[in-house]
């Protein structure tokens, strides 16, 4: 399967939203604020299309994502309840944080920079 992250319009500033486009088909968005003179970007409102869930498409998104922001540190928010989404990000290398401090029912997660191997 080939999966994509297409570019959709509006965008809000820094903050773009992209489709995960599989095999020509929608299957869900996720928003990305990749700011160079940030530390790390920050992605917001993932999210698999309802009948599209648990087949696979969240960790294809996750892929996407991360081959988009290769080398960056990545951190995301995510519902302190929502054990499926931590144990997806989890599995893409993110790991906890701390609480957000202004919505007690959140998370921080981190995903941290990865330094590429010089070629020899």
């Amino acid at each position: 399967m080939k999966a994509e992250l297409v570019p959709q319009l509006p965008h809000s500033g820094h903050i773009v939203r992209y489709a995960l486009v599989v095999d020509g088909e929608d299957m869900g968005r996720v928003e990305i604020c990749d700011r160079r003179d940030f530390t790390h970007a920050v992605i917001y409102d993932v999210l698999i299309a309802e009948d599209r869930r648990r087949q696979g498409h969240g960790h294809r998104l996750m892929e996407c994502v991360v081959r988009k922001l290769e080398g960056r540190a990545i951190r995301l928010s995510v519902l302190r309840a929502n054990h499926v989404a931590r144990r997806l990000y989890e599995a893409h290398g993110f790991a906890y944080i701390h609480k957000d401090w202004t919505y007690p029912s959140r998370v921080w997660y981190e995903r941290p920079a990865q330094i590429k191997a010089e070629a020899a």
